[in-house]
């Protein structure tokens, strides 16, 4: 008999053979505040429990971000154990169509910000009819409250636990394109 972390790994094996791999985004421009380096910290962990997971991360760096934040941000993704999982695009600033496709491909959308709750991620996300998992901040709580739709979480364990759960329910997640 399976232990239940055997069994959770074995279900989402099966779920991934079944349904292929599991699609989060995040999406916009890079700055240190939109809380990417937590995702791809967690990345790694996440995968132990929910294998199929793939991370799209999509966008340009704010113009003037420093130099410094590039270099850290470029290294934690070439330097995360679960580099293999993660698809990094970077587009041109200018370029205001080129998330339609990563809108597309996604099955989950991840604003993990630390400040501020730019809602035009939020909104075009939703409009592809994505699940979405945001931050206690004020603009995405006030759109929860509002439509009555997707998590808002205070730390990286409930962030966890929302990606882990709308993981296992598979890509099978309806989108209103």
């Amino acid at each position: 008999m399976k232990s239940p972390k055997e069994k959770s790994i074995f279900e989402a094996i099966i779920m991934a053979s079944k349904y292929g791999s599991i699609y989060l985004l995040l999406a916009g421009r890079f700055r240190p505040t939109k809380g990417f380096h937590r995702v791809i910290q967690l990345l790694p962990n996440w995968l132990k429990k929910a294998p199929p997971l793939k991370l799209i991360i999509a966008g340009s760096f704010k113009p003037g971000v420093s130099p410094l934040f590039k270099s850290d941000f470029m290294k934690d993704i070439k330097e995360s154990p679960a580099r293999s999982r993660i698809e990094l695009h970077l587009l041109h600033s200018e370029d205001k169509s080129g998330l339609e496709r990563f809108y597309r491909k996604a099955d989950i959308l991840l604003l993990p910000y630390e400040a501020g709750s730019t809602r035009d991620i939020l909104a075009e996300g939703m409009a592809h009819g994505l699940p979405w998992i945001a931050s206690d901040l004020p603009g995405f709580v006030e759109e929860r409250k509002r439509s009555g739709n997707g998590y808002i979480v205070h730390d990286d364990t409930e962030l966890t636990e929302a990606v882990l759960t709308l993981s296992r329910q598979g890509n099978r997640f309806s989108k209103k394109i």
